[in-house]
């Protein structure tokens, strides 16, 4: 997975072993996320919560799958390492 282009498609590891390919999505959904996301971190920011509101990192979940959420809420010390992925 990480040895794949960065070519702005979506990749992600559904089933273990099969991997999927969606193009990104559309102007409306990227803002919304974006906002969204602004609005976490600053909620996040205002309660002093020790979390990073990260956009398309990877998780890679206890069954081997790899997913790449819009909107990830994460520890910030472990976003602090800059790990290539996250586990939940």
């Amino acid at each position: 997975m990480e040895a794949l282009p960065e070519n702005g498609s979506r990749h992600e590891i559904l089933t273990p072993g099969a991997l999927t390919v969606s193009p990104a999505e559309g102007a409306r959904h990227q803002r919304a996320a974006r906002r969204l996301a602004n609005l976490l971190e600053a909620a996040a920011n205002a309660a002093g919560a020790g979390v990073d509101v990260i956009e398309a990192i990877n998780v890679r979940h206890s069954d081997e799958r790899l997913t790449i959420p819009d909107i990830a809420v994460v520890d910030r010390a472990a976003a602090g390492k800059d790990p290539t992925y996250f586990v939940p």
